[in-house]
């Protein structure tokens, strides 16, 4: 299963204590290929920019691979998203992933991730 994670689900560890990385492996059947765009690295930057160095750390510890995006993050997630499940708790996104019938991994009870 390849995950594609987006910018508030990398706050997750930090505000909550999940162990994202070990809830993906949980919820999959296989050990799952973990992705992120570039405009999310860019959107942490700028929404966090004391935490950079632990999603940095977050997100090579967790071979997490970067693809390079463009224009809008959310349009761009929406533009690949047959080819990943999301991991979003973005309500907006999630409505338009739904619409295309897309993966949805959000989480639940601020305590543990599930499919949508």
């Amino acid at each position: 299963m390849k995950v594609l994670i987006d910018t508030n689900f990398f706050m997750i560890p930090f505000k909550f204590k999940i162990d994202i990385f070990a809830e993906f492996k949980r919820i999959s059947d296989e050990n799952p290929e973990l992705y992120t765009l570039s405009g999310v690295i860019d959107e942490l930057k700028k929404i966090a920019p004391l935490k950079t160095q632990f999603f940095k750390e977050l997100i090579e510890k967790n071979s997490v691979k970067i693809l390079k995006s463009e224009g809008k993050v959310d349009d761009y997630i929406v533009k690949i998203s047959k080819n990943y499940a999301t991991a979003t708790n973005d309500r907006a996104l999630r409505k338009r992933l739904k619409e295309k019938n897309a993966k949805i991994i959000l989480m639940r009870e601020k305590s543990k991730l599930e499919f949508a």
